[in-house]
């Protein structure tokens, strides 16, 4: 019942235009807020204020509400987990206490394994995936609700952007194909069409003028998404950058160029760059001699500060935003070494010049051509396309 509150308030109110006279920033400021959520610097609403065309305020306002009901609702599960955890870590230590006290020293008697056997881990096995399995489905449950209360808003002129902004964040359905289908909207040269159009519009490709921002001194992911410009067009010029690595030592695209360039952009932070990196250095390692690889690290994108999720939590991966060029060093070398990351990385700077001018996001990787113009882009990495990339040389 308490998601269908704010979809009352918007039958009731109606659905006045919006107000064309109000700044962007001015609309978002009067939206609610919570602890946690602050709408002129959260990533989320953002994009659905960017994708979703003809927003009333009504409208903002309910799906704002909607939103913040789903980050707390996703908040309680975590915590009602971790008190089940403990709970049931307290009660095992009592019971195994009185199996003790009742069998005496010796225990409980186990068999030892035979010599080149396996330990049998299902116990352990079971007990890590329960909890795990009931935070998934209670989450699922959340963002199904969130997703038909907040179509039930919109008008259906209004649905085509709602489904965009479903591709570019992380509260979605879940398809049978997992991050892969909406990793395949990508702008890949002969590959257009309706498809090709909304995968566009949900990876930031096209933002619209009132999206944008003048500030670029900002270390914050929702002031990079709204400041995004299209210099990464299919065909053109890759914008330049001179950065630094860990080391130090400094990096300029042009003595990258000259073969092909796989550009990943990430954080230790995005669930996305922790899956699909390892592996993405894995396929493109044997390919070295003939295809460059580096690795652009821009702000955090769920810092615990911030717009946290659940995975971090689960990954003990929680480092707040940073605010100087040395923390983010810190949090990309701990990343590194988590990750046992191989391939060139460079530090973006606290402007996040180079994520900015070359809209990467979240975990956006780009091939650029030996001759340093755009090959193709996607919004988040796509092993397959790559791999096809790879075996069309």
């Amino acid at each position: 019942m308490k998601f269908l509150a704010p979809i009352l308030i918007a039958i009731l109110l109606g659905t006045s235009p919006c107000n064309s006279q109000v700044s962007r920033e001015d609309r978002l400021a009067a939206l609610p807020t919570s602890e946690s959520i602050d709408p002129t610097t959260d990533t989320t609403i953002g994009l659905l204020y960017d994708n979703v065309p003809e927003l009333t305020d009504t409208q903002l306002y309910a799906l704002t509400n909607l939103y913040i009901q789903l980050r707390e609702g996703q908040s309680a599960v975590i915590e009602q987990i971790k008190k089940g955890r403990s709970g049931k870590s307290k009660r095992g230590e009592r019971g195994q206490q009185g199996k003790e006290g009742k069998e005496g020293k010796e225990g409980k008697r186990q068999r030892k394994p035979v010599e080149g056997e396996r330990p049998d881990r299902r116990e352990n096995t079971n007990a890590s995936q329960g909890p795990r399995a009931e935070m998934k489905e209670k989450f699922n449950a959340l963002e199904q609700t969130f997703l038909n209360a907040g179509k039930a808003i919109l008008s259906p002129d209004q649905h085509t952007g709602w489904d965009a902004f479903l591709l570019s964040v992380d509260v979605g359905p879940k398809r049978p194909s997992g991050a892969q289908e909406r990793r395949g909207k990508s702008e890949d040269a002969g590959n257009r069409g309706e498809r090709g159009e909304r995968g566009k519009r949900g990876e930031r490709g096209e933002m619209p003028e009132r999206g944008r921002m003048n500030n670029r001194a900002s270390g914050d992911p929702s002031a990079v998404v709204s400041q995004m410009n299209t210099q990464t067009t299919l065909g053109q010029s890759a914008p330049t950058f001179v950065l630094s690595a860990l080391d130090g030592t400094q990096h300029a695209l042009a003595t990258l160029t000259g073969k092909p360039l796989v550009v990943e952009f990430g954080s230790f932070t995005s669930p996305d760059f922790r899956e699909t990196h390892p592996a993405l250095e894995r396929l493109l390692s044997p390919h070295a001699a003939d295809i460059n690889f580096v690795v652009i690290y821009g702000p955090e994108a769920h810092p615990s500060d911030g717009q946290q999720v659940a995975m971090n939590v689960r990954d003990d991966v929680l480092h707040s935003q940073p605010t100087n060029m040395a923390e983010r060093m810190a949090v990309a070398k701990i990343a590194t070494k988590t990750l046992n990351i191989q391939t060139l990385l460079l530090v973006d700077d606290m402007q996040n010049s180079t994520t900015i001018d070359w809209n990467g996001t979240q975990n956006t990787t780009i091939i650029v051509n030996p001759d340093g113009t755009i090959h193709s882009r996607m919004a988040t990495t796509d092993l397959s396309l790559i791999r096809a990339y790879i075996e069309a040389r």
